[in-house]
């Protein structure tokens, strides 16, 4: 985490903060859904029979075209790092 801000004073009581955060965070997919590479070679032929009970097969709308693109993802896994940016500004009354 990233954080950097001022504070700006007005007077002795009344104080003005602005605040910048940024989360860096690194994410990868293994599952879609709760579907393996497993599941989803099973799913993208039209199987249900043998996945694993975590995978939620009825989230694929269009189960062969879906669970295919899905396999595609899960089936070569890539890292990213993400970032989430927040900025907060706040009106303090010190006493």
């Amino acid at each position: 985490m990233f954080n950097a801000g001022f504070r700006m004073f007005f007077n002795k009581y009344i104080a003005l903060r602005l605040e910048v955060r940024d989360f860096v965070y690194s994410a990868a997919v293994s599952k879609v859904n709760g579907c393996s590479v497993t599941d989803l070679s099973k799913l993208k032929t039209g199987s249900t029979a043998n996945i694993d009970a975590g995978c939620n097969a009825s989230a694929f709308k269009e189960v062969k075209t879906d669970a295919n693109i899905a396999y595609q993802q899960v089936q070569e896994p890539s890292s990213e790092i993400l970032n989430n940016i927040g900025v907060s500004l706040a009106l303090s009354v010190l006493f």
